[in-house]
């Protein structure tokens, strides 16, 4: 497994995500720009825009040596996620591309598409900085594994010694310990890299979980906007995700999917979401139901809209993207 490379400026949000929300996307990939807005006031909503030109996509929602776990050279070559992280991003512009023409089309065969989109949008939530200590006390554990692997394992031991110039600055930036930091840096590298090239990581193991719990109800709900309306934009947050609405009977999760699109993934747990008085029959019908995800589409649905983009306010950490400098909703 090669992750040895020359990549300083490491994206928290793929650029490739954030070129879905462009103001120019059919500008070369050197000129393609996104509108950032700095939280003002999260009570009401308010924002101000960073830069009126929109910034640079390549210099934005990056640090400099975020996930480098030793660094041979200041200025070239250092071991990090990039290459664990690519096979994820390089094709979620294909994957978000499909599954909207799918809809158009009234195909239902989208279960790829899905699950290849929620993957990337979970690891962004994995991998984000500002969410480093929620990260940590969720799927932390995971770093007191060790690979059985020997490649994997002289790889894994670089985590632990290393060099890491940025550790001590990026660990004040967010907040963190520098022990916290490595933790954060070990749990990535456990959750993505595969013992065996055939099978799933941790993280494609854990996803697969999910959906495919016994227990679980999967309801997907896909917004989009076109015709009239598709000047009304979809906002991006800075940490990649909201969450619509705290359930103990079920998770939700919504992500942005392009400048027009936005989508939002419910579990449910069968037990909890049920009446008390449910005969017990019942519930075990449903868990045996072969499992499927509920699809709906709703198009061109503005209060919704408007929702989304104040949670994704709401819920950011201190900036939020978008193709357009008017935010619908605010």
């Amino acid at each position: 497994m090669r992750l040895i490379n020359e990549t300083k400026n490491q994206h928290f949000l793929s650029q490739s995500e954030l070129r879905l929300n462009a103001i120019n996307p059919d500008a070369d990939q050197s000129n393609q720009r996104i509108y950032s807005f700095s939280l003002v006031d999260r009570e009401n909503y308010i924002l101000g825009i960073d830069e009126e030109k929109g910034r640079i996509i390549g210099k934005s929602c990056c640090f400099r040596d975020l996930f480098s776990f030793d660094v041979l050279d200041r200025r070239k070559k250092r071991f990090n996620f990039e290459n664990l992280f690519n096979q994820y991003e390089s094709d979620i512009k294909a994957h978000t591309a499909n599954l909207l023409s799918k809809l158009e089309l009234n195909n239902s065969d989208i279960k790829p598409e899905l699950l290849n989109i929620f993957v990337l949008k979970f690891l962004n939530f994995l991998r984000n900085p500002y969410s480093m200590k929620k990260v940590i006390n969720t799927i932390g554990i995971v770093a007191n594994y060790k690979p059985t692997d020997p490649d994997l394992m002289r790889l894994y031991k670089k985590i632990i010694n290393g060099n890491r110039p940025q550790q001590n600055y990026l660990s004040s930036q967010f907040g963190i310990t520098m022990d916290e930091y490595e933790t954060w840096l070990r749990a990535l590298f456990l959750l993505l890299v595969r013992q065996d090239d055939s099978q799933p990581n941790f993280l494609e193991q854990g996803i697969k979980g999910m959906y495919e719990n016994p227990s679980h109800l999967v309801m997907v709900n896909i917004y989009h906007y076109d015709d009239e309306y598709e000047n009304k934009r979809c906002l991006l947050s800075d940490r990649g995700l909201i969450l619509p609405s705290p359930n103990e009977s079920y998770l939700a999760f919504g992500f942005n999917l392009c400048s027009t699109a936005f989508v939002e993934y419910v579990f449910i747990d069968i037990d909890k979401a049920a009446p008390e008085e449910t005969p017990k029959i019942i519930l075990e019908a449903c868990k045996n139901l072969p499992k499927s995800v509920n699809l709906r589409c709703l198009r061109n649905n503005l209060s919704a809209l408007a929702h989304y983009n104040r949670l994704v306010i709401y819920q950011c950490h201190s900036k939020v993207y978008c193709s357009s400098k008017s935010i619908y909703g605010i």
